[in-house]
């Protein structure tokens, strides 16, 4: 799985696109799942935990419309998506979610 960044600004409201793939770079069938883009803060709080909109499941996409407000604090968040299916848990995406300060309050 590999790890990078989203950066978003302070206070945009950002829709997140992603496509999620297994080890042969095959676009994961998620039909089923129900998905969600969590996102903690430093002291393990959570900031947001939002249920993504499925775009294409059996592509494995999937969107995440965040608020004003879920961007409202800039910083440095632990973020991922984890689909959940039944009794099955599965970590899609781990990372970092960077929040930007904005040059307009």
């Amino acid at each position: 799985m590999e790890e990078f960044h989203i950066e978003v600004y302070r206070g945009d409201t950002p829709e997140i696109e992603f496509v999620f793939y297994d080890a042969e770079n095959n676009p994961l069938n998620l039909d089923g799942y129900t998905v969600y883009f969590t996102a903690i803060k430093p002291n393990g709080e959570v900031l947001f935990d939002v249920e993504t909109r499925p775009v294409d499941l059996v592509n494995g996409k999937v969107s995440a419309k965040l608020t004003s407000e879920q961007t409202s604090v800039p910083g440095i968040y632990r973020c991922e998506f984890e689909g959940r299916k039944d009794d099955t848990i599965l970590t899609l995406w781990q990372g970092w979610l960077v929040i930007r300060d904005d040059v307009r309050k």
